[in-house]
Order: structure tokens, then sequence, then C-alpha cells
């Protein structure tokens, strides 16, 4: 019998999909910021999906660590959790190559709170008879 965990391969599917994009340019990046601390503001005066629509533009232009743990963070508040753990994944991964620790602890420490209560869905197969 073949035990196949559709929940993993959503999870590895979605972490390809976000893989990161070539660097922005001048405009981008400056817009980029501009939206992450749009995003800052929004959700500091309690306006979580407009912050998070903010956080997922800055994202698109400018793929960085902060504005992707945002979005992840977000993704955890609408009750995401499915598209936020390849998301904190990605963001531990860019902490751990950027030397920047303490984020890659708080990334992980997410992932081992918000994985237990991830659904998951297990598929048996049969053996075949020949």
């Amino acid at each position: 019998m073949t035990l196949v965990s559709a929940s993993a391969v959503l999870l590895s599917g979605s972490a390809l999909a976000q893989a990161p994009a070539p660097p922005a340019g001048g405009e981008d990046l400056a817009e980029a910021e501009r939206l992450f601390y749009e995003g800052e503001r929004l959700s500091q005066a309690g306006d979580i999906e407009a912050a998070c629509d903010a956080y997922i533009r800055s994202w698109d232009l400018s793929p960085r660590g902060a504005a992707l743990f945002n979005v992840a963070k977000c993704n955890v508040r609408r009750g995401k959790l499915a598209t936020a753990a390849p998301q904190l994944h990605q963001v531990m991964d860019l902490a751990r190559q950027a030397g920047r620790e303490k984020a890659a602890a708080e990334a992980e420490g997410m992932i081992r709170e918000i994985e237990p209560r991830i659904p998951r869905v297990r598929v048996q197969v049969p053996p075949q008879t020949a």
C-alpha cells in the first residue's frame, strides 16, 4: 500500500511558484518600498486586508524577505495556513542566506506553530494485483 501526503505535494508546488523574481529596477524598488511602508501604516491602523494587499504588491515589485514575511503573516491572520507555510519556509531560507538568524528563527517558530493546524489529506492506493 502506498501513502501519499497531498499537503506535502501542494506545499512543495507552492514553494516553487514563490521563487524570487529578478531584482527590481530603481522605480520599482522605490514603489515597492512605498507599498511596504503603506502596508505597515495600514496594519497599525487595523486595516489588515488593505495592508496585506500592499505587502503583496510590494513583494511583486521587489521580492525581499521582509515583504514576504508580512505577506505570510497576513495569510496566517486570514487563516490561509497552507499558503503561509511555504512562504514562511522561503522567508526562513532567505534569512539564513543573508545571515539573519533571528528572522530565520522567527519564521521557523511560526512554521512550527501553524503546520500542525494545516489540514492533511492521505490517499491510500491499494497494491496492484497481478
